[in-house]
């Protein structure tokens, strides 16, 4: 994938140089080439499995489809009708992978509808929170009008909620394979965009000048600089203007608008003004719009990086009757000005403060990097900072009376798929506000997120990329989970300050961390790697009693907890019965295999609920599976009538076969057929190996007839009968076992295996015995007989 991508960038510059060299060639200026492209193989996702692709949308791109197949063959009823939490799904989120069973919002907006064509129309993904139910084949289809350049991630779940995390021997529940396709294409000139490419974007030419000792600002004035510029009713004018840095505020003028051409009534001429960060804006879509030809539009605070303007001249009949021509002209004058304070300086008068945070490695600490004050005096290692001697001191306020102090950091290249951590501590409650937001500085009306006297909001309905740890005021955690790459800030409110006035003792952590809350002491945080890309991605892997995100939900009780570690691990005693019944009649191995079996499975299930490990857990799962094979194989050995070598030829051959099962993979559903088949091959081979022995030249209609008589005497039905109905009280154990009541199920699955296979074995009668009166010596069908 890299070295395609390399080799797709390469082609692109080098066509920019043959563009540039040759004017032949123009007439491919709007030509479409296919940027990326790239398969997802197909992948299982069991219960509460899940994963993502990652689908990076370059900035000269015009169109992304994303193709999603599976085998998922539901019907529409189940989907209507059942829990939703348990449905297959996909979400997708703007610069991380989306989480939506942090809250309760992505359920509650799950689309249910069939979807057998393709979504369309899919715009803002940055600010939904919208998944969809997983079918046999999806396409998404995302535009540049609709979506802005970027990183997206689609996350494939195969059900939510907090056991997604929790750690589980035995996936309960279907299973579906999945596979994807992705293909990005691109403009071939970087001024023509759009998802045709027919849309020119013009970058004014701009001019800097440097404040005078009245005015601290610098204004960089960008346009035709009063020159007045026509363009057709039908046509529109699109600019591009960079923010580079922090920027006070972004005003657009227009001024001197008219039309080239005398109107039959007196209509109203309007300058529509489009405003759009990162993409260009069309009339349904963009972030702000104003008629310039009354008021500038003014953007307050505007985001780091590329604001795209369409100017719209709209012409409004009085009489509703006359329409003005296609090659009637607007004419009109428009600039772009970027007001900037000094470096470390905004607000009124360029009176506040504000920090830069510079990245910092951390080795071998639960945060890989923490963000420190540039210059400031801060002790190495430390991973926290004092609040008080960088606080705004100044009379100067905002509307309500409050100055503020902010402080940046820029994660581009770090943050890739990490989360955000912001902790404030302090000695006095509530003296801060908090606004943070991502790509400019905050302030009372612009935010993303906002912490206020004890209570927190969002401006996004995205929620589950935000958590809040408890806060009582004084001690404030706040978690961004998977944050975006490029420029946060955080901005403290707090009362004005002069250079006396008191301060509370305050320190300030900011971090990004692979796991949050280092998964609260409840499990251990994993690495895995994200389809599309080079990128990886963490999460926890949470205990048996505990799931969620960061491993905080308890999900089994106290209470709960003491009953599955009895059940679970003292249901294994009644692999004795078994075992002690084999030692009886001298079965040696059965009686070894038994008692392994009970003893491996009852080590097996305390390490994996956390109880206690004697071994490695991959260790004892293989043991415990492979035991748990032997045992089921050795049942029908024994009912076999065979002699004792032929058994230790079929023992041998049995615990090689049932090894390579376990060792595979142990826990698919598979493995129960294969044994069972595997067992009863062996009876059979046992029952036919020792028959033809015993017969060189048997008549197969007459050896049939013997066989079916003198069976009835062999074994002792009412403990087969028995036997059968145990195995189908464990089967039924094991058919209704879920995430919620495995330790109960299973347990029973437990007492049931062990009492069926004590009754089979009771059910052959060796050597002589007597049923219902008849004696019998078991020597094999003897046709003199």
């Amino acid at each position: 994938m890299g070295f395609l991508k390399f080799k797709s960038v390469f082609v692109f510059f080098s066509l920019q140089l043959i563009i540039a060299s040759s004017s032949s060639i123009n007439d491919l200026l709007t030509d479409v080439f296919t940027f990326a492209s790239f398969n997802v193989s197909q992948t299982t996702l069991s219960p509460y499995d899940w994963r993502f692709i990652r689908v990076e949308l370059p900035p000269f791109y015009s169109s992304t489809s994303v193709m999603i197949n599976s085998d998922v063959s539901l019907d529409h009823k189940i989907i209507q009708k059942g829990p939703k939490g348990k449905l297959p799904m996909v979400c997708f989120r703007e610069g991380g992978p989306p989480l939506p069973d942090v809250s309760d919002a992505a359920l509650n907006d799950l689309v249910l509808n069939s979807l057998n064509e393709s979504v369309g129309g899919i715009q803002r993904l940055q600010n939904e929170n919208q998944c969809y139910t997983l079918q046999k084949n999806i396409t998404f289809m995302l535009t540049y009008e609709q979506t802005p350049p970027g990183v997206y991630y689609f996350g494939l779940f195969n059900g939510l909620g907090p056991v997604r995390t929790q750690s589980k021997s035995v996936n309960s529940g279907s299973s579906y394979t999945v596979s994807a396709n992705v293909t990005t294409e691109g403009c071939w000139n970087p001024t023509v965009l759009g998802q045709y490419c027919n849309q020119t974007v013009v970058a004014p030419k701009c001019i800097e000048h440097h404040p005078d000792e009245k005015d601290p600002l610098s204004l960089i004035a960008c346009g035709n600089f009063s020159d007045t510029i026509c363009q057709k009713m039908n046509e529109t004018e699109i600019k591009s203007v960079q923010v580079w840095g922090i920027t006070e505020s972004l005003v657009v003028w227009g001024a001197n608008v008219r039309m080239n051409t005398l109107t039959p009534d007196s209509g109203e001429l309007s300058m529509m003004c489009y405003a759009r960060y990162n993409a260009i804006p069309t009339e349904t879509a963009y972030d702000y719009s104003v008629d310039i030809r009354i008021i500038p539009l003014i953007l307050q605070n505007p985001k780091v990086g590329k604001w795209y303007f369409k100017i719209q001249p709209v012409y409004k009949s009085r009489d509703s009757k006359w329409v003005p021509e296609t090659y009637t002209e607007v004419c009109y004058s428009a600039d772009y000005d970027l007001y900037i304070c000094p470096h470390g300086k905004t607000g009124p008068r360029c009176a506040w403060k504000r920090y830069m945070l510079e990245a910092i490695p951390k080795e071998n600490s639960t945060a890989p990097i923490y963000y420190m004050p540039k210059n400031a005096n801060v002790s190495v290692g430390a991973t926290n900072f004092s609040v008080e001697s960088l606080v705004t001191r100044t009379f100067h306020a905002d509307e309500l009376g409050y100055t503020w102090t902010y402080f940046l950091a820029n994660t581009s290249g770090n943050a890739a798929a990490k989360h955000l951590h912001f902790q404030l501590t302090s000695d006095k409650a509530n003296f801060y506000g908090l606004f943070i937001r991502y790509g400019g500085l905050s302030t009372i009306d612009i935010w993303d997120y906002c912490y206020l006297n004890k209570s927190i909001s969002s401006t996004s309905t995205n929620h589950s990329i935000f958590k809040l740890n408890d806060t009582e005021g004084k001690n404030i955690s706040i978690y961004i989970l998977y944050a975006r790459e490029g420029l946060w800030s955080i901005g403290f409110r707090h009362p004005v300050l002069n250079s006396g006035s008191p301060l509370p003792n305050s320190t300030m952590s900011f971090s990004l961390e692979d796991c949050p809350n280092q998964c609260s002491n409840h499990g251990i945080c994993k690495t895995y790697q994200a389809a599309g890309g080079s990128t990886s991605y963490s999460s926890c892997s949470c205990d048996r009693y505990h799931g969620g995100f960061d491993c905080s939900i308890n999900v089994v009780s106290e209470e709960g907890q003491k009953w599955q570690k009895m059940l679970l691990v003292f249901s294994n005693a009644a692999a004795l019965l078994p075992a002690f019944w084999a030692l009886w009649k001298n079965a040696w191995a059965e009686s070894v295999i038994f008692m392994a079996s009970g003893v491996i499975s009852a080590i097996y299930h305390a390490c994996d609920i956390d109880w206690w490990c004697a071994l490695r857990f991959s260790v004892l799962q293989f043991m415990d599976f492979w035991l748990s094979f032997m045992a089921v194989v050795s049942v029908f050995v024994y009912l076999a009538l065979i002699s004792e070598q032929s058994k230790r030829t079929i023992h041998t051959i049995v615990a090689i076969s049932t090894a390579l099962i376990a060792v595979i993979d142990p826990t698919r559903a598979l493995n129960i057929g294969l044994v069972v088949v595997a067992a009863i091959l062996a009876l059979l081979v046992g029952c036919l190996q020792e028959y033809y022995t015993k017969h060189k030249q048997p008549s197969r209609q007459e050896q049939v007839i013997i066989i079916a008589k003198r069976l009835g005497g062999y074994y002792n039905w009412i403990y087969l009968v028995l036997g059968f109905l145990f195995s189908s009280m464990a089967a039924i154990s094991w058919r209704l076992q879920t995430r919620e009541t495995y330790w109960l199920w299973h347990s029973l699955w437990h007492v049931a295996i062990y009492i069926s296979a004590l009754l089979f074995l009771c059910s052959k009668i060796r050597d002589k015995g007597t049923v219902y009166g008849a004696t019998y010596d078991f020597a094999w069908l003897d046709s003199s007989r």
